[in-house]
């Protein structure tokens, strides 16, 4: 189990965010193999970091957490490798947690499962920068989504099948796609799963911010060992304060 390589790490929390279709993990400037990137927002823009890239981690689920920073709400997954906990950053609106919240109830939180970051061949995102799509394998299947399914319509194309009591996307009045209310569903049931005592997970391991900083309608913000990965395929700007 583990990262997509054996890697040397900081003494600090073991937190992995994403940068364009690999996790990074900060560490030391003298770290062998670390990537300097310049960070490009916030009180210390302009300031170099260090990082590792990994392309997939293997672990145990076995916590959350959801709190509140500066720049909206976010999301951490803690997956046990059998060695180090670590804590995979989202934002809570993020295409990426919402392709791992939508399978958890396909899960077995008794096995190790793997999450891995993919460029698509064929996607593009509205500024025209490749679509990043994250993928959830357990035992050696993928795991499907529980909440959505496509098929195929008459035209060729494909559409959405809303399952198990998530509501469907609406338009706008300029028919502009509004995934708002997806987005609160996913939190919520990511929500339930932070405050579920899980029989392999110490209590202590999730945590939740109080429903008074959720609100009715929170504002969602958009923010095997293998050799090193390469640096990321697209390098966004950086939106966190560290």
């Amino acid at each position: 189990m583990g990262l997509s390589n054996a890697i040397p790490r900081a003494e600090h929390e073991n937190m992995l965010t994403q940068i364009g279709d690999k996790f990074a993990l900060r560490v030391d400037a003298s770290t062998e193999g670390a990537t300097e990137r310049l960070l490009k927002k916030g009180d210390h823009e302009g300031e170099p970091v260090y990082e590792m890239y990994y392309s997939s981690l293997t672990g145990m689920l076995v916590g959350g957490e959801i709190k509140k920073t500066g720049y909206g709400l976010r999301a951490g997954l803690r997956v046990d490798d059998g060695k180090d906990v670590y804590l995979v950053d989202f934002g809570v609106s993020d295409k990426q947690f919402k392709s791992v919240v939508s399978r958890f109830p396909n899960l077995d939180l008794t096995q190790p499962f793997t999450i891995s970051l993919k460029v698509s061949k064929t996607k593009k995102t509205s500024k025209g920068k490749p679509v990043i799509n994250l993928f959830v394998n357990q035992n050696g299947n993928d795991i499907d989504d529980y909440y959505v399914h496509w098929e195929k319509n008459g035209a060729g194309g494909f559409r959405a099948i809303c399952l198990n009591g998530i509501p469907p996307v609406e338009k706008d009045e300029y028919g502009v796609f509004d995934f708002s209310g997806q987005d609160k569903f996913l939190l919520g049931k990511f929500k339930e799963f932070v405050e579920t005592d899980h029989p392999t997970t110490p209590v202590s391991t999730s945590q939740v911010v109080p429903e008074e900083v959720l609100g009715d309608d929170p504002t969602l913000s958009t923010g095997g060992k293998q050799e090193a990965a390469q640096t990321p395929t697209d390098d966004p700007e950086d939106g966190l304060p560290f």
